[in-house]
């Protein structure tokens, strides 16, 4: 989701099973969105955050849950599923990431850390090609299971339910090779660069039909001036650098 509306609720706890009372905590709210209900006033350098700390101790590192990863790319900061190789089985997302990937403007996410008097200490790194093909695939898993977690769902697991393809003014056969195409050249390549861009009218979709119940279709790539765009949210795809 791309962020309209932010707001940190204060609460007070009650008795904790570890024996703490009235421990201040803040609730996080996106677009009316529950993301945390203990969102931490100190956000770490490591591009793997915890959002979502203890209920019991309201320490962060304390669970292996409430977890996100952030980049900063093309005036965008992005709070993302957890992709991570090396720590894949230690830490499991944020509940409230559930709802899709995040979306920040830049400026405002400077304007929200500093009205909260939070603690950033972040040096984000810009998008790797791993992490922008990792939200193109949750995006199509959010097409699928909606906001169920898509941690475990792969671009394979996708693939087996799509029984055709179709695009406005393209055989079912053309709009199949430019997915395999587009596919095959995201999953073999490790540009240097890669952009965010907002989609326009120009752009043509490439949409795959599900054999599911409820019917549903995956618009999975767009074409732009000979040019693939990988959607990750709403009007939001990357492209490739050169």
């Amino acid at each position: 989701m791309r962020v309209v509306t932010y707001e940190l609720v204060p609460w007070t706890s009650g008795l904790t099973s570890a024996g703490l009372n009235n421990i201040a905590s803040h609730k996080l709210l996106i677009n009316g969105i529950c993301i945390s209900a203990n969102f931490p006033r100190k956000l770490e350098a490591d591009p793997l955050v915890q959002i979502d700390i203890c209920s019991e101790c309201f320490e962060p590192g304390c669970t292996t849950g409430g977890y996100v990863q952030v980049f900063e790319q093309d005036n965008y900061v992005i709070w993302k599923e957890p992709y991570d190789k090396d720590k894949a089985n230690d830490v499991e997302p944020a509940s409230g990431i559930r709802a899709g990937t995040i979306f920040w403007d830049s400026d405002q996410y400077a304007k929200f850390t500093a009205e909260f008097a939070l603690t950033d200490l972040g040096k984000r790194t810009g998008l790797p090609i791993e992490q922008a093909i990792d939200l193109w695939r949750i995006q199509g898993a959010k097409t699928l299971f909606g906001n169920m977690s898509s941690h475990f769902v792969s671009i394979e697991r996708l693939e087996e339910d799509i029984i055709g393809f179709y695009s406005k003014g393209l055989s079912a056969m053309q709009s199949e090779s430019l997915y395999l195409d587009a596919k095959k050249k995201l999953l073999s390549s490790n540009p240097s660069t890669l952009t965010i861009a907002e989609l326009t009218e120009r752009a043509v979709k490439i949409t795959a039909i599900l054999d599911v119940h409820p019917y549903k279709e995956w618009d999975c790539i767009y074409v732009e001036n000979e040019k693939v765009l990988y959607p990750i949210f709403g009007n939001l795809a990357f492209r490739l650098g050169e």
